[in-house]
């Protein structure tokens, strides 16, 4: 009787053990939302500086990206105008797996992220081709943002020069 209470109380623990790797499995590929990987460009040149495929960089990218930008017109006009004037860095250009069950596998662009030089301003520009239904003018997918320091260092260590 005992070998048998043993048995099943490892059984459980096997069980139990199993059941949580996937749920953190899942849970992974739910926080990765499809993103499969980040490449990061000068724009002096639009030389590849760097790509980006670690799973734990690329869950905390799509965890920033989702934050709300809820600025006015206005305010969105104002940190334009301050982003034309101190001109680009750099881009991160976000990749996504494709979402149609059946695909050729070429990724698709998701957003595009340009950092200004000397100033805590990004653009974020969602790429038209993910509305499929119907055409939005660009400059409808276009935000921008005044971000904190931490994530602007976060942002630099995707360049991969930190």
């Amino acid at each position: 009787m005992k070998k048998y209470i043993l048995a099943f109380t490892f059984i459980l623990a096997v069980m139990w053990i199993g059941g949580c790797s996937w749920e953190n499995h899942r849970n992974e590929e739910e926080d990765l939302q499809r993103l499969v990987r980040l490449q990061v460009y000068s724009a002096d040149d639009n030389t590849l500086i760097n790509t980006v495929e670690e799973k734990e960089l690329l869950i905390r990218f799509n965890k920033w990206t989702g934050s709300d930008f809820s600025y006015s017109e206005e305010a969105q006009e104002r940190l334009k105008q301050e982003a034309e004037n101190s001109g680009a860095s750099y881009y991160i250009v976000s990749f996504n797996s494709p979402a149609a069950k059946i695909n050729d596998g070429t990724l698709e662009k998701g957003i595009t992220i340009t950092v200004f030089k000397d100033s805590n301003i990004i653009e974020m520009l969602v790429d038209p081709g993910n509305i499929k239904n119907f055409k939005i003018p660009e400059e409808f997918l276009t935000f921008y943002d005044e971000i904190s320091d931490e994530d602007m260092e976060f942002l630099r260590i995707l360049t991969g020069e930190e």
